[in-house]
This record gives C-alpha cells, sequence and structure tokens, in this order.
C-alpha cells in the first residue's frame, strides 16, 4: 500500500521532490506531467544521498521509515 501511496505529495508539494520507489509510479508521474503542470521531480529510496541538502519531511512514517531514510544518507529528520 506504501507503494500505492507514495506519489501523493506530489498534488500538495509545491514542486519539492517526491521520494517514491517503482517504474509505475514514475510512468504515472511522467504521464501525468503530459496534462498536468506538475513540477515535482521523483527520486528513489537509493538516490536520497544525492540530495544531501534538502529536508526531508515524509507524511505517514513510522521509526521503521526515519530509520531506513538516515541509513540511506539523509542529513537529519
Amino acid at each position: 500500500m506504501a507503494e500505492d501511496l507514495a506519489v501523493l505529495p506530489v498534488w500538495y508539494g509545491g514542486g519539492d521532490s517526491v521520494i517514491a520507489e517503482g517504474e509505475a509510479n514514475r510512468a504515472f508521474v511522467d504521464a501525468t506531467r503530459k496534462m498536468l503542470p506538475i513540477s515535482h521531480e521523483l527520486i528513489s529510496f537509493g538516490e536520497i544521498a544525492l540530495h544531501r541538502g534538502e529536508e526531508i519531511i515524509p507524511w505517514g512514517w513510522n521509526p521503521a521509515l526515519r530509520k531506513k531514510i538516515l541509513t540511506l544518507g539523509a542529513v537529519d529528520l
């Protein structure tokens, strides 16, 4: 279910990057971008370390997700 809901922040995130895994999510956002003015960039969990200076504000998170994000290179949550 988490993967299915991962792109919800695209609708209210204000142009920020959205962490979402899966080719289906990427394809959905790419198709939607052709019809609507969506400026979000999807990044995978593996790409978190490439965005070190950005603040990560997870929604619907739990201690396990926080630990996963920190081990993947997030500076602080």
